[in-house]
């Protein structure tokens, strides 16, 4: 038989490798003689994971999706993407692979689009096996997957993303069962009734859980019993270096001497396997990698899932092991720092979760029970199966099985524009508790992100879900100055916090409904702001909080001005506000200065707030009559009724009424 070889791929984190590296070694196991390359990105996990398991590697160019809107970060992905695909060609038709196995991640998209086209064009006889290890399929396995020979999923569920999928599940290697909790403690010198709590956030690590366990650690190290092993992640990039932070803060704690030594920090956990026998409890992400391994270790799980990840996915692999009472959740939220708006846990939070479970050895026992089920141990035995068909040129049928279907709204599999376009039709009604608490986390998750995009739909979410303890985030949002780059500026852009998340902010103030001090700083600001909807957003909201306004001086100057603002449509906001506002008869004198105004928009606006300060009784009827021949009332605005002939009617008519309503002289 012809020495079969087999090309890997899939990285960027560890999620991805393992899973690669699991079949590998199963494959090894089955076939001595076969050749193994692996195609990842130089800088990424599997630059040291695969070597270190026996493995030749090579590096092509590629990074993640930006986002589909024009910018620079898109021609760099572009570029590195096209650069990749020519390496991938290259790599490809040098070493001939029988099969591929790709796990998903950016660092896959290279070697399987020169697949494709190579394939097209009948210079591969390679077959391809994708595997989607999260429940909902990202973007390049959802485009792939259709093309794929076999596709296989770890979730019956992603089947209704990607119906020609089958179930396999989630491949672990061999060697993560095995070694017994008396073991792995004798190894890592920790006595055998403590209570050992393991943290990390994968490979790369994760800022939250980092920082959330150094500051719970007081809490937690004053019982004696309590010992915290904690993976940090090997990520060092200019926003966060996880090594340094996570001991310069560690450092800053008032801790004796023995509760120092009851903690131990690791840039990565190798071998996982080993920390995972010593565990009692594991706080970690919610990737289908880490749960499955957890799930086939039988460790209770308290998980603090990755927001803003596609199709949610880390939040949906959490819900369901809570759902089945194999685990705990707690979730992200947003929080202003000197870095941004970024995603937070706080450590006070995460001590109370991890007391809540130590302290109850029965639900703990429950929890590892309940969480078996989901680990798999035969997935990597069927995956291999299918390789090896692919390998030799077998295409095999697949078993006929029912697609899973969702019952109702399911809010995970929502965007976020689909999220505030359904809550802005159904509101909140039957909505229950649990899935508020969802949603207010999809909020945060949106909220700290750097995207504009992803942030005006955190935004909006804050005012349709009336997060009221979310107002000082707003502000901050509606106060963040930062100039935009300058090649953005270039383009016309303004502020980093660009002007339609200024807008919605202002919205969302009037639907949270507080005024204080700062909510007034802000609208002043608004109504300077350089971006004209900002500033006739303000507008709209200080007529929306006008009782709480008042007679402020400054606001009624600040209004008095936008009435002759040089965009129109911020003019006619300040014109229907000063009709709210105005209490000097002489504010007549502005009005009348615009009755023969060239925009019959304005003049509308005009013949609304004159109606309303006659209401008032700021201005005499008379006054307004003696001059109302003057008024210019041709207009465009025919749909199918003269709508400012309409406004001069009601204004009329108000006149009438306030003339009868004068005492006789």
């Amino acid at each position: 038989m012809e020495k079969r070889r087999y090309l890997l791929t899939g990285g960027g984190t560890g999620g991805h490798v393992y899973p690669a590296i699991a079949v590998a070694d199963e494959l090894r196991r089955r076939e001595p003689e076969a050749g193994f390359l692996y195609v990842g990105v130089k800088g990424k996990s599997e630059e040291k994971i695969v070597p270190k398991r026996g493995y030749e590697i090579r590096f092509v160019s590629s990074e993640g999706w930006p986002g589909a809107r024009p910018s620079v970060a898109l021609l760099r992905f572009a570029w590195r993407l096209s650069v990749g695909i020519l390496q991938s060609i290259l790599i490809l038709r040098r070493y001939q692979p029988h099969a591929i196995i790709a796990t998903g991640g950016y660092v896959s998209a290279p070697i399987l689009l020169a697949w494709v086209l190579l394939r097209r064009l009948k210079l591969t006889q390679a077959r391809a096996f994708v595997h989607e290890s999260n429940l909902m399929p990202g973007r390049l396995n959802l485009l792939i997957g259709k093309l794929a020979d076999r596709t296989g999923v770890s979730f019956e569920e992603s089947r209704r993303y990607l119906p020609q999928a089958e179930f396999v599940g989630y491949p672990v290697r061999k060697e993560m069962v095995g070694i017994t909790q008396a073991e792995a403690r004798e190894r890592l010198k920790i006595p055998l009734d403590a209570r050992v709590v393991l943290a990390f956030g994968g490979s790369q690590g994760a800022r939250t859980i980092n920082r959330a366990l150094i500051d719970a650690l007081p809490r937690l190290l004053q019982d004696p019993k309590v010992w915290v092993i904690h993976g940090v992640g090997r990520l060092d990039s200019p926003s966060y270096r996880a090594e340094h932070d996570t001991l310069s803060r560690f450092s800053a704690l008032s801790l004796s001497e023995e509760q120092r030594k009851r903690y131990s920090m690791h840039t990565y956990l190798d071998p996982i396997e080993e920390y995972y026998a010593a565990a009692d409890l594991v706080v970690g992400r919610g990737g289908a990698g880490t749960l499955t391994e957890m799930a086939v270790c039988g460790l209770a799980a308290l998980i603090i899932p990755k927001a803003n990840l596609p199709g949610d996915h880390q939040v949906r692999n959490a819900r369901a092991l809570q759902d089945d009472g194999a685990a705990d959740v707690v979730y992200e939220h947003a929080q202003r720092t000197e870095e941004g708006l970024i995603d937070v846990v706080s450590g006070e939070d995460l001590a109370v979760a991890v007391e809540r479970l130590l302290q109850d050895p029965e639900r703990l026992a429950k929890m590892r029970e309940a969480i078996r089920p989901f680990g798999d141990v035969s997935a990597l035995g069927r995956i291999a199966d299918r390789v090896q068909e692919l390998a030799a040129g077998r295409l095999l049928s697949l078993p006929e099985r029912p697609i899973p279907r969702s019952d109702g709204p399911v809010f995970a599999e929502m965007s976020g524009a689909g999220l505030v376009a359904h809550l802005s039709r159904s509101g909140l009604k039957d909505i229950p508790p649990r899935e508020i608490e969802y949603l207010t986390y999809r909020a945060d998750g949106y909220l700290s992100s750097e995207a504009w995009q992803i942030r005006n739909n955190g935004v909006k979410l804050v005012g349709l879900l009336q997060l009221s303890e979310h107002l000082d985030l707003i502000l901050y949002i509606l106060q963040d100055k930062t100039p935009a780059p300058r090649w953005q500026r270039l383009l016309g852009g303004d502020l980093r916090q660009v002007g339609f998340i200024r807008r919605n902010a202002f919205q969302v103030l009037r639907q949270l409904n507080v005024w204080n001090l700062q909510v007034r700083e802000v609208l002043l600001a608004g109504f300077r702001d350089p971006y004209f909807e900002v500033r006739s957003s303000a507008a709209q909201s200080a007529i929306f909080f006008s009782e709480q306004i008042g007679e402020d001086p400054e606001i009624l100057a600040a209004l008095k001005g936008l009435m002759v603002d040089r965009d129109l449509e911020v003019a006619r906001e300040g014109i229907l506000a000063m009709g709210h506002f105005a209490k000097d008869p002489a504010i007549y004198h502005a009005f009348r200065a615009l009755y023969t105004h060239p925009n019959w928009r304005l003049r509308e606006a005009v013949v609304i707030a004159l109606t309303r300060l006659v209401e008032r009784a700021v201005i005499a009827p008379d006054v307004i009559t003696a001059d109302l021949d003057q008024f210019l009332l041709t207009s465009i605005g025919f749909a199918p009724r003269f709508h400012l002939r309409e406004k001069m009617l009601h204004l009329s008519q108000t006149l009438q009424k306030a003339k009868h309503a004068l005492p006789p002289q």
